[in-house]
């Protein structure tokens, strides 16, 4: 389950030197070949000799679809920590740096990574293969890190949170998704909760916002089987109860006909989780009769 994306500039005389023995070459696609190794590591090797430095990027297919209930934030967070010191590392940034690496770290809804470029040099490429072994196997992950980390995780999300329109995750498909979820996101390491607001098909988004966002107080409705003693559009408006949500009692609302089968029905009170292709009934104000219904639609 983990792999390795090894972009190397120069000679395979480095690769050729720190991979294992018994090493099996899978295909070779546009000058990238693919080897698996004994332990099961996925090495993807591009030579390019037209550039002077080597990139190293480590994949593990781990991220925050991978927390449980209570943990968000949890794979962001180990992220930061695998950047502490290891066995033999006592500060990798430090090292890093001293090296002339440009390096960093990412945490995805599937994936976690790190990543160095560098000029190229076998020393450095050696010491940074055994790092990124050793920070997974044998880091040293001490109390006062933990509680620096959460902090810096914590002010990360705060300044997602205060972004609308960011992109904070990859999702399954929008078919997997209904409005007012919340359970199964994959998004992880935020303060509050957040619900799907509203899915879109065509550019397959899922948007998602906190739960007050959810409330609706306008819905418009089309496809309307009227039911009542006189025509729909007979009349400007129409005070009636109104179900959206086949577990919640009908709500008070004011129905004026837009068509004799189109209507904006105005809930008194917004309900949550309303969104296109629900049934909108329509009861009589003290209950029992049905006056009709249609399909709610974006409008």
């Amino acid at each position: 389950m983990r792999k390795l994306l090894l972009t190397a500039a120069i000679w395979l005389l480095a690769f050729t030197a720190w991979a294992q023995t018994g090493r099996q070459e899978i295909r070779s696609v546009e000058g990238i070949t693919e080897y698996a190794l004994p332990n099961g590591l996925t090495v993807l090797l591009q030579p390019d000799a037209s550039k002077p430095t080597t990139s190293v990027n480590i994949t593990y297919r781990v991220g925050s679809r991978h927390e449980a209930y209570g943990e968000s934030g949890a794979a962001h967070l180990l992220e930061h920590l695998l950047f502490k010191a290891s066995e033999t590392v006592a500060d990798p940034k430090l090292e890093m740096t001293r090296r002339g690496a440009r390096w960093n770290g990412t945490t995805w809804y599937d994936r976690t990574n790190y990543f160095a470029q560098f000029a190229h040099d076998p020393e450095t490429l050696d010491w940074m293969l055994g790092w990124l072994a050793e920070s997974m196997t044998k880091a040293k992950v001490a109390k006062q890190d933990l509680t620096t980390e959460m902090t810096v995780v914590r002010n990360e999300m705060e300044r997602a949170e205060n972004n609308p329109g960011r992109v904070l995750g990859e999702h399954r498909g929008v078919i997997h998704y209904t409005v007012g979820q919340r359970k199964g996101l994959g998004i992880g390491g935020l303060e509050d909760p957040l619900y799907v607001l509203r899915l879109d098909p065509a550019t397959r988004q899922v948007i998602v916002g906190p739960k007050a966002a959810l409330a609706t107080r306008i819905v418009p409705i089309r496809e309307i089987n009227w039911l009542g003693d006189t025509p729909f559009d007979s009349r400007p408006e129409w005070q009636l109860g109104v179900k959206v949500r086949s577990t919640r009692p009908p709500r008070e609302a004011i129905i004026r006909p837009t068509g004799p089968t189109t209507a904006e029905v105005e809930l008194l009170s917004p309900e949550d989780g309303v969104s296109a292709g629900q049934a909108c009934v329509f009861y009589a104000p003290e209950g029992g009769r049905v006056f009709g219904g249609g399909w709610v639609w974006k409008g």
